[in-house]
């Protein structure tokens, strides 16, 4: 203890027993956001654009989120979730997922099966050079969206 201070300065802020123990999934990481700011699940519905039972079930990991919410939600966390990339196909991945597009969504984008972006996510199977070409585009024009709007 520093001699010249009061133990009361001291106090533990203790999390609330509801914050994750944790942070493993992505519906922990918005619970933990979320009881951070001090909101309640129906405010970060209204800023999500979901209503309060999506949040209650990506809370508690009973529903796989949809491409589509994970623009706003790294926008509600404040970072992303998949920063450490390495392959090819991650980045391909995180910015399918920036964009909040399905694997169909950027199938119909670059003119190819869905399953190639699947493959080409996880790296089992090689790109053409003219559809990695279509892929580099997108990305390089993903990144410098991403750019100018922040």
């Amino acid at each position: 203890m520093v001699p010249c201070c009061k133990p009361s300065i001291f106090k533990v802020l203790r999390k609330s027993r509801h914050y994750p123990q944790e942070l493993t999934t992505l519906g922990d990481h918005i619970r933990a956001r979320r009881l951070d700011l001090g909101l309640e699940q129906k405010d970060v519905a209204i800023l999500l654009k979901v209503c309060k039972d999506t949040i209650k079930n990506w809370e508690n990991n009973h529903f796989k989120i949809e491409a589509r919410n994970y623009p706003a939600i790294m926008d509600f966390l404040g970072y992303c979730l998949y920063e450490k990339l390495i392959t090819w196909g991650e980045k391909l991945r995180q910015h399918r997922i920036h964009n909040g597009m399905s694997t169909y969504d950027l199938a119909r984008l670059l003119e190819v099966d869905p399953k190639s972006i699947q493959n080409w996510e996880r790296g089992t199977a090689p790109t053409w050079e003219d559809n990695r070409e279509k892929a580099e585009g997108f990305m390089k024009e993903s990144s410098a969206s991403n750019l100018s709007s922040q």
